[in-house]
């Protein structure tokens, strides 16, 4: 299943053709036990942010997201320390 957005056109009759983008939110759920959260010495909340941080840097680092993207991604503003 893609999770790019669905994008929606205007008919071609419509003076201005472009397509509008739907924006969907996703959710991931990863299961961990508390060995996990003891040996990153970490809170639940702080490993969550943690993991946020290192998804959204490992994919801007593959260029398969830019920096505003990334930054979105962990919860951050672009100009807050992200690049």
């Amino acid at each position: 299943m893609s999770s790019a957005p669905r994008r929606f056109g205007k008919s071609s009759s419509s003076p201005n053709p472009e397509p509008c983008i739907l924006a969907m939110t996703h959710r991931l759920i990863i299961d961990y036990d508390d060995e996990v959260l003891v040996n990153v010495a970490l809170s639940p909340d702080e490993f969550a942010e943690e993991a946020r941080l290192l998804l959204a840097a490992k994919l801007y680092e593959q260029g398969k997201l830019s920096s505003g993207q990334a930054a979105k991604l962990c919860g951050k503003e672009r100009g807050a320390g992200w690049r």
